[in-house]
Order: structure tokens, then sequence, then C-alpha cells
């Protein structure tokens, strides 16, 4: 696998955004890039513990998440099913 370091730099920016609208209350997260799905780990607060949840993406996807809405939405909803306990109470994706 050959991931250049702009595409890494592309993917963890659309993860970042995509985290940051789900209104997670506290997390940290990492991208590692692989031959096929890339793992986005986020470690998460909830209930005053931390949570580790992996999700798995499609790093094409991902990164057309920044400029594709329909991308955008799908993995709203995926990433927030799986990321639901530590965002604030009441808060929807944005």
């Amino acid at each position: 696998m050959n991931t250049s370091t702009q595409q890494l730099i592309d993917a963890k920016e659309a993860a970042g955004d995509l985290i940051e609208q789900l209104g997670l209350k506290a997390y940290v997260f990492g991208i590692e890039p692989h031959a096929g799905p890339w793992e986005v780990r986020v470690e998460c607060g909830h209930g005053g513990m931390w949570q580790s949840v992996t999700l798995m993406v499609d790093a094409a996807r991902l990164r057309a998440s920044r400029d594709n809405a329909t991308a955008r939405a799908q993995l709203l909803k995926e990433w927030g099913e799986r990321l639901a306990a530590c965002r604030y109470p009441g808060r929807a994706p944005e």
C-alpha cells in the first residue's frame, strides 16, 4: 500500500470534521491506513469513563465526504449510531 502524506492528512481532516459534527462530549481519534478499509479509532468519554470504538471506512469515501453531501450524510448516520453513547444528550448531527 502506498498512501501519500496528503491522502492521510485529507482523510484525518475529513474524519475530524465528521466527528465534530456528531457533537461528542470528549474524544480523541486516530486513523490507520490499510490496503482495504481504513481504521478510524475513536476514544470517547461516556459516563465518566472512556470507551474505544473502531470505525472501518473506505479511504476514498471518507475523503469524498468533504465535498459529497450524500457520502457525508451516510457516514454521519453510520458513525452516529456507533458513537451515540458519547454524544451530548439530545444533540443530533449538524
